[in-house]
């Protein structure tokens, strides 16, 4: 993943099942990451969420961190479709507390989750049904992971 990606993805995200890997990049070269599971809460009324994966590059020491811990995530990313998305850390914020405390979450910033993409606009039309609003679709071609993925957005 490049740190220029179309992608990024940030607000607050509470991390859970955490293990720590080694990957070999595509220059043979190892590299030392922690994945964790975690998810995007949408700005809807409903309770709504998608399923998704942090990786956060690391050194060969580093200890995850625990489960329920809230960090303040910007990430590059990837919408594959039927998957969790694919968030790749840029920068992680964690906040000074412990998430074994009774109240942890109270004292919390409520931060949305945002995305901003830069891509190519593929289709516009009309939903006279939604009050007018027009929706585009827009196509996301990144490398990630050494690979080139393509996200659809609506």
């Amino acid at each position: 993943m490049i740190s220029a990606s179309p992608t990024i993805v940030f607000g607050n995200f509470s991390l859970g099942g955490s293990r720590c890997v080694a990957g070999q990049t595509s220059n043979s070269c190892t590299s030392y990451y922690c994945h964790y599971r975690t998810v995007m809460q949408t700005n809807s009324l409903s309770d709504a969420s998608v399923t998704a994966q942090l990786h956060v590059y690391s050194s060969r020491d580093d200890t995850p961190l625990s489960d329920d811990t809230v960090v303040f995530t910007v990430a590059c990313s990837y919408f594959p479709l039927n998957k969790p998305v694919l968030l790749e850390a840029i920068h992680v914020y964690l906040y000074s507390s412990n998430p074994m405390q009774d109240g942890y979450d109270d004292f919390l910033p409520n931060i949305p989750t945002y995305i901003m993409g830069l891509g190519i606009i593929r289709l516009i039309r009309d939903i006279t049904a939604l009050n007018n609003n027009k929706h585009t679709m827009l196509e996301v071609t990144e490398h990630v992971c050494d690979e080139k993925k393509t996200s659809t957005f609506e």
